[in-house]
C-alpha cells in the first residue's frame, strides 16, 4: 500500500473516545496549588495527601508546575537537602495548557509532541480549572490518536498535511460506526482541519522566508471562520 492508503487505514482504526470526549470530562479537580516559596518537601506531602502527581506553583498567578519527576531529579541531585529548597527552584515553566472544551485527542497529541506528562486545564478566560495527566490518559485506547489533533502541528510539509486530510473520511466512518453522533464527528473533523490550517500557515511563512521574501510586512493572523470555526466542518466544504 502507498503512504496515503496507510494513513487512511491508520485513521480508520482510531478509538472513538478521544474524539467524542472533551478534556473537562476527564480532568482532575480541584487543582492543587502551592506558593512559590513552599519547600519541596511540603509540596511532596501535598501530592501524597491529594493523591496527585503534580502541583501548580502560584504567586499568586500560576508560574509553573512541579511533578513527581521533578522531585526525583531534585533529590537524586541534592539528596535530602533538596526537600528544603523552594519549589520555585525546581518547577517547570512556563505552564503548558489545554482548553477544558478541547477534545481529549488534542490533549494526547500535545503531550506526545512536547514529551510531557501533565497539562494544566484552563477555561475560556485562561484561568486554571484542573489538571490532566498521562496517568489518566493511559486509560484511553489506540495510540494512533497521537497522529491527529495537536499532532498535526509537527507536519514538516504540505504532503504530510494532505495525508492526514485524505484519511479523514476513514476517521468519520470509524466514529460513526462506534455510534458517535454526527455533530460530534463534525467537531472532530473541524479540530483536525483547524490544526492543519494553522500548520499550513506556519509552513507558508517559513517558505516565504526560504524563498527570499523575508518576514511579513505587517502584523497578521490566520483565522478559520464559517463551519470550521463553529466546529461543524464536513468532509467537503
Amino acid at each position: 500500500m502507498g503512504p496515503l492508503t496507510d494513513g487512511a487505514d491508520a485513521l480508520g482504526r482510531l478509538d472513538a473516545f478521544p474524539y467524542r470526549t472533551t478534556v473537562d470530562r476527564v480532568m482532575s479537580t480541584p487543582l492543587v496549588t502551592v506558593a512559590a516559596g513552599t519547600a519541596l518537601g511540603v509540596a511532596a506531602a501535598r501530592m501524597v495527601e491529594a493523591a496527585v502527581s503534580s502541583v501548580v506553583v502560584v504567586d499568586p498567578d500560576p508560574l509553573g508546575i512541579v511533578t513527581e519527576r521533578d522531585l526525583l531529579r531534585a533529590t537524586a541531585r541534592d539528596g535530602a537537602a533538596a526537600l528544603a529548597a523552594p519549589v520555585g527552584r525546581v518547577m517547570s515553566s512556563p505552564l503548558v495548557t489545554v482548553r477544558a472544551d478541547a477534545l481529549v485527542a488534542v490533549a494526547i497529541g500535545r503531550m506526545d509532541r512536547l514529551g510531557i506528562r501533565h497539562l494544566v486545564v484552563v477555561d475560556e478566560a485562561g484561568a486554571p480549572v484542573g489538571m490532566l495527566s498521562a496517568r489518566t490518559l493511559l486509560k484511553l485506547r489506540a495510540r494512533e490518536t497521537l497522529s491527529l489533533g495537536d499532532g498535526v502541528a509537527t507536519a514538516g510539509d504540505a504532503a504530510t498535511i494532505r495525508q492526514v486530510r485524505l484519511g479523514l473520511p476513514a476517521l468519520a466512518r470509524s466514529l460513526r460506526g462506534d455510534g458517535v453522533p454526527a455533530t460530534a464527528v463534525a467537531g472532530a473533523l473541524s479540530a483536525v482541519l483547524r490544526e492543519a490550517t494553522a500548520r499550513a500557515g506556519v509552513l507558508a511563512l517559513a517558505g516565504m522566508a526560504d524563498d527570499g521574501w523575508g518576514g511579513p510586512p505587517a502584523p497578521w493572523c490566520l483565522m478559520v471562520l464559517g463551519s470550521g470555526g463553529r466546529g461543524e466542518s464536513l468532509l467537503v466544504p
